[in-house]
């Protein structure tokens, strides 16, 4: 399952509040925001980036987690690159971990204010272009707050959609100077324990610290 976190890779920090960030983070239990806080170590992630976590008492196998873009006017042709970053990065953390499934959000189009009809075409777009470039077989669910903001794109009619009765939203925070590239963050393709992924993670940050 995929997570739209703030950079902080935290969780959400407002008590209740009903975003996607927020429900995986109470769901899955204290354990991941325990495990997220040892691989971040007080750094912020860049936007476009994901990283992958155990999901502990979800029932999927592992969280991906991306920060997307934050619109604060008008948007432009690098929010759009950076949300299409988002998508491809958690499809390449996915297939590079052998996950038959990942399941998608709406990422950054509540609180942080990306248009929905505009994020669903680069969404699908990004899809279908990874699947067509690396013959990725993997199976992607859209889940979504409006079922028309995927069924209005025709070219979305191959990728599975489905919907939710709340609307999906991220907790937008501002970006620091001690954010990191979270590209290396991953393990290898094969079955790992909770705490190999972990420290797998750990490693990735501290040797992009050193670059």
């Amino acid at each position: 399952v995929v997570n739209a976190a703030n950079a902080a890779m935290l969780g959400c920090f407002r008590a209740n509040h009903s975003c996607i960030d927020n429900a995986i983070h109470t769901f899955s239990g204290v354990q991941l925001r325990l495990a997220c806080d040892r691989i971040m170590k007080g750094r912020r992630a860049k936007t476009g980036r994901a990283m992958i976590t155990p999901a502990f008492n979800l029932p999927s196998r592992y969280v991906i987690h991306t920060v997307g873009p934050v619109v604060s006017g008008s948007l432009t042709e690098e929010e759009c690159g950076l949300l299409e970053d988002c998508y491809r990065s958690c499809l390449e953390l996915a297939d590079s971990y052998g996950l038959e499934s990942i399941a998608f959000c709406c990422i950054s189009t509540g609180v942080f204010r990306f248009p929905g009809q505009k994020a669903a075409e680069i969404a699908v777009r990004t899809v279908r272009s990874h699947q067509s470039k690396t013959g990725s077989r993997i199976k992607v669910i859209f889940n979504v707050f409006k079922e028309e903001v995927y069924t209005e794109d025709s070219s979305a009619e191959d990728v599975v959609a489905s919907t939710v009765t709340e609307e999906i939203t991220t907790t937008a925070t501002q970006e620091s100077d001690d954010e990191f590239d979270l590209s290396d963050i991953s393990a290898e393709p094969k079955e790992m324990s909770r705490e190999d992924i972990i420290a797998a993670a750990e490693a990735a940050a501290f040797a992009e610290d050193k670059k």
